[in-house]
């Protein structure tokens, strides 16, 4: 009874889940909300200001033009429903991705000239990981292995570097702590979606470190990464930059992200990696609110 129950109401939310997900506005949120959260751990509260609205709105545009272009570009096994569903919504994104760009044009003009110029390096990489520019109609990250190291550097790049500059932070020490806790986080949480595309990828013969090293190898590795940062954490704790708040709060979002990866396979629904596993982005950023709130409590 109960499982028919949830059946249902998961049913009447999907239409919204799947325009959640496969617009991009999720992994969009997740960008914003790690800058965000570089901002708070920096100076102890996020202003409202344009290097935010840049962030949602440039990865919201790259991320849509990165689905529109693949699904032209790119082959996939016939029965991949995630395909399908975004097929079904290419209209949605195309307007997203049209807004959004335009929404990153116009913030990006009110950033620092600083932030203006860092931000070009991230935009062209971005640019050739998403168009067809390489031979035989290849984008960067078409390329074998290459796809996870640059969105390990892009990111932290964006959410750290950024947000750094944007209110003039000059402690290189911490800013390359933070770096590389923020570099290996997104490694460990991408190579599950290297598990989840091993059949696509094969098909199109493009080589993964979980074809290479096997899927439960690739899983002992996420958690390595994990441990690494949360060891750049404990540095930055032991520095000062991270309140004992700020770093339990961190560990936990870690631990269940660990236990999300355990999980992973490439038999599950690709809500569970679209969703939950991307999710555990915004998750860092809950645990630190709700950290700092109960702290205030006492």
């Amino acid at each position: 009874m109960s499982t028919g129950i949830t059946s249902n109401i998961f049913r009447f939310f999907q239409p919204f889940i799947n325009l959640v997900l496969y617009s991009n506005l999720w992994i969009a949120l997740g960008a914003l909300c790690l800058t965000g959260q570089t901002l708070f751990l920096l100076e102890g509260t996020v202003d409202a200001q344009p290097l935010l609205p840049f962030v949602f709105s440039a990865t919201l545009f790259l991320y849509a033009a990165h689905r529109l272009i693949g699904l032209f570009t790119f082959r996939f096994k016939v029965n991949n429903s995630r395909i399908q569903v975004i097929k079904a919504f290419k209209h949605h994104i195309l307007i997203y991705a049209l807004f959004s760009g335009l929404a990153a044009f116009v913030s990006f003009l009110f950033l620092k000239r600083e932030t203006q110029w860092a931000v070009l390096i991230p935009a062209l990489v971005s640019l050739a990981y998403i168009m067809p520019i390489f031979g035989d109609g290849k984008r960067l990250r078409d390329f074998s292995f290459i796809k996870i190291f640059l969105i390990a550097i892009a990111w932290p790049w964006i959410t750290v570097v950024l947000p750094a500059l944007e209110v003039g932070e000059e402690n290189y020490l911490v800013l390359g702590l933070m770096f590389a806790e923020r570099s290996l986080f997104i490694f460990a949480i991408t190579l599950p979606f290297d598990i989840r595309d091993i059949a696509t990828d094969q098909f199109n013969a493009v080589k993964t470190i979980p074809q290479q090293i096997g899927i439960h190898a690739t899983k002992h590795m996420a958690f390595l990464l994990l441990v690494g940062a949360a060891i750049f954490v404990a540095i930055n704790c032991y520095l000062g930059t991270y309140s004992a708040a700020n770093g339990i709060a961190l560990y936990l979002s870690y631990l269940l992200t660990a236990r999300l990866i355990h999980q992973a396979d490439d038999k599950k629904n690709d809500y569970y990696y679209s969703g939950l596993m991307d999710g555990t982005i915004l998750l860092q950023s809950l645990f630190l609110a709700v950290g700092e709130r109960v702290v205030g409590w006492f």
